[in-house]
């Protein structure tokens, strides 16, 4: 004989099965993207979604998962950035013995998260100004998928070196600033993770909760700052490698029959 059913009971098994079978993660792991020429795209080969006549550079994008990654790339005769980039690239670089300028494509550890072969990279040219940075620096995500659960990071082999380098005995540190922002562009939450300082470098792929940003979430944006300046400019490269952004749907939507549900089924008695 049922006496009554309590709505702490419905919706903890409502839960239940939305987790383990209606809601599905969705993995942003860049394993899906295809190379050219090299270990890596930094927009040589992404085409153009705009071309500025006067700075001479492309405005293009790639889409893993379904998720997009915007990039800026001048031309190779520009007179002031020959061939630089700006914002997303991939990459499946493995070399970290000689890391430099020269070798700005690859992780800290040569692979992506768990051993993985591609992965993500930002490069947050500050010395370009905001009307440059603010272009690229954000992610798109699917749609439908608003809320964002974690995602890896690692420092790359390159900044590793230069911190190895510079920050022991100093009070100079490097930090990500990751910004959750809706629909308009409105900032949600934000978060700080720090990269390196005098006492730690980053030099392992790191996992990153996200959860607390909540839902309603459509773009990622993702700043590097450093106490390492000169002026307005960090000096540390500015770089880091990014892995496996996990996202899901908001939760409310798959809930809500459950709750229609269990409105009816709490008034539900048997009586002898």
């Amino acid at each position: 004989m049922i006496k009554n059913i309590t709505t702490p009971f419905i919706w903890a098994g409502a839960l239940s099965v939305l987790l383990t079978t209606g809601i599905r993660a969705l993995t942003i792991d860049f394993e899906d993207l295809p190379y050219y020429s090299s270990d890596y795209e930094n927009g040589s080969n992404l085409g153009s979604d705009y071309f500025d006549d006067y700075w001479e550079y492309n405005l293009s994008h790639f889409d893993s998962r379904g998720a997009i990654f915007q990039n800026i790339r001048f031309a190779d005769d520009d007179p002031y950035f020959q061939g630089m980039w700006h914002g997303w690239a991939y990459s499946k670089d493995s070399n970290t013995v000689n890391p430099g300028y020269d070798n700005s494509y690859s992780s800290a550890t040569g692979t992506g998260a768990a051993g993985s072969a591609s992965y993500a990279l930002l490069y947050h040219a500050d010395f370009m100004g905001p009307s440059f940075t603010e272009l690229t620096s954000f992610v798109q995500l699917p749609t439908g998928l608003d809320r964002p659960l974690s995602l890896d990071i690692c420092n790359t082999a390159w900044t590793v070196a230069y911190m190895e380098e510079k920050f022991p005995g100093n009070t100079f540190s490097m930090t990500l600033t990751i910004k959750a922002l809706d629909a308009g562009m409105g900032v949600i939450s934000s978060r700080d993770i720090i990269l390196g300082d005098g006492m730690s470098i980053l030099k392992d792929w790191t996992t990153i909760d996200l959860s607390g940003f909540g839902s309603g979430v459509n773009f990622l944006d993702f700043t590097l700052s450093s106490t390492d300046a000169k002026g307005l400019f960090m000096n540390p490269p500015a770089y880091v490698a990014v892995d496996n952004i996990v996202v899901i749907p908001e939760v409310s939507s798959y809930l809500l029959p459950f709750g229609v549900a269990a409105l009816g089924m709490i008034v539900l008695r048997r009586r002898k």
